[in-house]
């Protein structure tokens, strides 16, 4: 039993990523279709990280954070073959994918070239592990504690 307690003592303090993550309120109501999207937080003193997957593949969140500051880094993983459109919308201002820091990585986190996630061997497309990270600047987003995403993973 002793030893049980002292690997959950210790998987709390090597692994406090998670207990963190209550910071933030998810709302996905606003654009249907809830059930086949999730954005899932993982966060720590210095990161927060927004993994979102859809299967439909259009689709919007509002992110709240609930109390004290943001981290240094706030990263948005999209989990899709494609991103044709991402949005952050902030108080009256939209920053759209071409302005922000994007880019296409395998799931160790080592980018990618290219523009899909996509195999396409014999005719028949492959989804490649991986995602597209986008990193939402400290500066523009200091001083208020929600924003809207939204995204599009590519045309059909």
């Amino acid at each position: 039993m002793r030893l049980i307690l002292c690997f959950f003592a210790i998987h709390l303090i090597f692994f406090k990523s998670n207990a963190d993550s209550s910071n933030y309120k998810i709302d996905l109501s606003g654009n249907g279709k809830s059930d086949k999207r999730k954005v899932d937080v993982i966060s720590s003193d210095n990161l927060v990280v927004f993994n979102v997957f859809d299967q439909f593949g259009i689709g919007e969140a509002q992110v709240e954070k609930i109390k004290g500051e943001w981290p240094k880094r706030i990263l948005v993983r999209c989990h899709f073959s494609g991103l044709e459109g991402f949005t952050l919308i902030l108080k009256d201002m939209s920053y759209k994918k071409n302005t922000l820091k994007c880019r296409m990585c395998d799931p160790k986190g080592k980018e990618l070239k290219g523009k899909y996630l996509l195999n396409n061997e014999g005719g028949v497309s492959k989804k490649i592990p991986g995602y597209f990270e986008i990193e939402i600047p400290i500066k523009i987003i200091s001083d208020s504690d929600r924003f809207k995403l939204k995204w599009i993973d590519f045309y059909r």
